[in-house]
């Protein structure tokens, strides 16, 4: 599983795995192994860099000699946050070319888009499976990445677009992945059930209730102390 980080301005650790800490430990302790390329140093702004520089991550990482990599390198899931959406997209992409892992799926939460989305996403393989996540309250990137690469992946034959809610405390803005907005039911039974649930049905072909469809297991986000449903995720497989 590559982890592509989002944008981090230097009073931020977000291109640090301390930003993402409880994410990342728990795709780790379902079994896979986690490659957090760093893409960005410092206020980098210059988004032509930031593929280049995790591509030259991810093959660093790739030619060391773990038995667990080297198990598994015949393809990978990628995971991605705002600005690492757009780089978790292009590193799909290009696989072939830069000689990468198959990409199986991705998971895009909040996806950022500029000038560094590669025009064309052709390249990412029609059986990547796609789940792309916005916040109805995300004032940083709203949902303009999510659709730019939705537009660009219609090739793809299996993708849900989710449309998460905010509720009384909890708050469906840009931050919901980040260690410090704290881990509630956004992330239990979101973003977290949606990378648990995307790796078993890439991988194993289970789970595809979590991802795909219109069970009320892929859109509930669970329900409250007194019995009253967390207000659910829209789930579609179109642009809403």
């Amino acid at each position: 599983v590559v982890f592509l980080h989002g944008f981090s301005a230097p009073f931020a650790n977000l291109n640090t795995p301390a930003g993402y800490a409880s994410w990342v430990e728990r795709i780790a302790r379902q079994g896979n192994v986690v490659v957090f390329p760093k893409y960005q140093e410092g206020f980098d702004l210059s988004s032509s860099k930031w593929t280049p520089n995790a591509l030259a991550s991810l093959k660093d990482a790739l030619s060391k000699p773990w038995p667990s990599i080297q198990a598994s390198e015949s393809s990978m899931m990628l995971v991605g946050h705002s600005a690492g959406c757009l780089v978790a997209a292009n590193l799909a992409h290009s696989w072939f070319l830069n000689n990468l892992p198959l990409p199986a799926a991705m998971l895009l939460a909040m996806p950022y888009k500029d000038s560094g989305l590669s025009v064309s996403l052709s390249g990412i393989p029609d059986t990547c499976k796609l789940i792309g996540i916005v916040g109805n309250d995300d004032t940083n990137v709203g949902r303009s990445g999510c659709d730019a690469i939705w537009d660009r992946t219609n090739h793809l034959i299996e993708r849900s677009y989710i449309r998460m809610f905010s509720s009384p405390k909890l708050n469906a803005d840009h931050h919901i992945p980040e260690q410090s907005s704290g881990n509630n039911a956004l992330d239990w039974n979101g973003l977290w059930k949606f990378s648990d649930a995307l790796r078993n049905y890439a991988f194993y072909d289970t789970d595809k209730e979590y991802v795909f469809g219109d069970s009320e297991l892929l859109s509930s986000l669970g329900f409250w102390s007194d019995g009253v449903a967390v207000n659910p995720m829209m789930v579609t497989t179109e642009k809403p």
